[in-house]
C-alpha cells in the first residue's frame, strides 16, 4: 500500500513540477525559519558555560520610586549601599552578585604600542565567579579584599590573552592598559559564548575601581548604577525572598511617608525573562513564549508581519 502511494505521489509531482517545487520549498523554508527562531531563543535562555544556573538566576534591574508631590513614578538602578543593605542581607538565596552600569566597550593598548584593541568589559564583584562557573586556565578571581580596597586586579579571557600576548599562560602578574588605566592580571578564564549576555566579556573588573561607585544622591539615596542578580532554587525559596523584599519595602515606605514610596513590581524577574524581554521588547510576546512554551514558537514566524516592532533581536557581539 505504501509503495503504491509513493508511486502515485511521484507521478503527480512529475505532472505538476512547478507547484510541487513551490510546495516543497515553501515547507522547507517554514521549517528552517521555525527552527532558527527556536534555536535563537534556546541559546538565550538555556544554561551553558559558564552560566549554568541561568534558570535559577533572578534579576533586580531597578526599583520604582514614587514622589508624593507630583505622583510621578521613576525607576532607578540600585546604589552600592542599597545592594549591601537590601540584597546581600537576604536569606534563602544561593548567591548574590552585581553588575555595574559602566560595563561596556573600552580599548586595550597593545603591548607593542601600535594601536588599540576594542574589548567588552564587565565591572562586577567577586561573587560573580561563584554565580558563574568559569574554568580558570591559570590564576584566581580577584578577592574580596581586592574588591573592598579597590585594587585593580582583573580577570581576562583566553581569547583576549592570545590576541594581546600571544598565549594564555604565564600572564598572572602582568599589566594591561585599559582606556589609559593600568590593571594587573590575576586570572585567565576560558572564553564564554557571546550568546550569554550575562556572562560574556573579555575582561572582568572590580566595580570598586570606578570613581564614585559608592556616591550617594542625597535626594535619592537608593539610586545608583548597579543591577543585582540572585540565585534562587525553587518556588519556596523564591517566595521567601519575595516576602523579604516586600517587608523591606514596607519598612522603608513607613519610615519615609510623605517623602517617597518604593516598589519592586516584577522584580526579582528571572534571567530568562529578562533575556526574552531584550529580544522582543514586548512583555506580551515574552509572556506568550513563557506560558505556551514551544507551541508559541510556531506562531513567532508570523510576528514580523503582524507587528515588526515586537520582534527584534539584540546581539552582544
Amino acid at each position: 500500500m505504501l509503495k503504491l502511494y509513493l508511486k502515485q505521489a511521484w507521478q503527480m509531482m512529475k505532472q505538476q513540477k512547478l507547484f510541487s517545487t513551490i510546495y516543497i520549498l515553501g515547507t522547507a523554508l517554514a521549517v528552517c525559519f521555525t527552527l532558527a527562531v527556536v534555536y535563537s531563543v534556546y541559546i538565550r535562555v538555556a544554561g551553558f558555560y559558564p552560566d549554568y544556573d541561568k534558570a535559577d538566576t533572578y534579576c533586580i534591574p531597578y526599583i520604582q520610586v514614587t514622589m508624593p508631590d507630583d505622583k510621578k513614578s521613576m525607576v532607578y538602578r540600585l546604589s552600592h549601599q542599597t545592594v549591601n543593605d537590601w540584597c546581600r542581607s537576604l536569606k534563602d538565596v544561593e548567591g548574590v552578585t552585581t553588575l555595574y552600569s559602566t560595563s561596556g566597550s573600552r580599548f586595550v593598548k597593545l603591548p607593542d604600542g601600535k594601536g588599540d584593541y576594542l574589548i567588552y568589559t564587565k565591572f562586577t564583584d567577586p561573587d560573580f565567579f561563584k554565580v558563574c562557573s568559569f574554568d580558570f586556565i591559570e590564576g584566581v578571581p580577584f578577592t574580596e579584599a581586592d574588591f573592598q580596597s579597590g585594587i585593580r586586579n582583573i580577570v581576562i579571557t583566553d581569547m583576549l590573552a592570545k590576541r594581546i600576548f600571544g598565549t594564555e599562560h604565564g600572564l598572572v602578574g602582568k599589566e594591561l592598559n585599559i582606556s589609559f588605566v593600568d590593571y594587573r592580571i590575576c586570572g585567565v578564564v576560558k572564553s564564554p559564548s557571546t550568546a550569554s549576555s550575562f556572562a560574556f566579556a573579555h575582561v572582568y573588573l572590580p566595580y570598586t575601581t570606578e570613581p564614585d561607585y559608592d556616591a550617594i544622591n542625597e535626594s535619592m539615596p537608593l539610586q545608583g548604577n548597579l543591577t543585582a542578580y540572585l540565585v534562587i532554587k525553587g518556588q519556596a525559596q523564591f517566595d521567601a525572598v519575595w516576602n523579604q523584599l516586600q517587608a523591606k519595602a514596607r519598612e522603608f515606605n513607613q519610615a519615609n511617608q510623605g517623602i517617597m514610596q518604593i516598589a519592586f513590581q516584577q522584580a526579582p524577574m528571572s534571567n530568562s525573562h529578562t533575556t526574552l524581554h531584550y529580544m522582543y521588547y514586548n512583555d506580551e510576546a515574552v509572556q506568550q513564549v513563557q506560558n505556551v512554551g514551544g507551541g508559541a514558537l510556531l506562531y513567532l514566524p508570523d510576528v514580523p508581519v503582524a507587528d515588526s516592532a515586537s520582534y527584534q533581536f539584540e546581539w552582544y557581539d
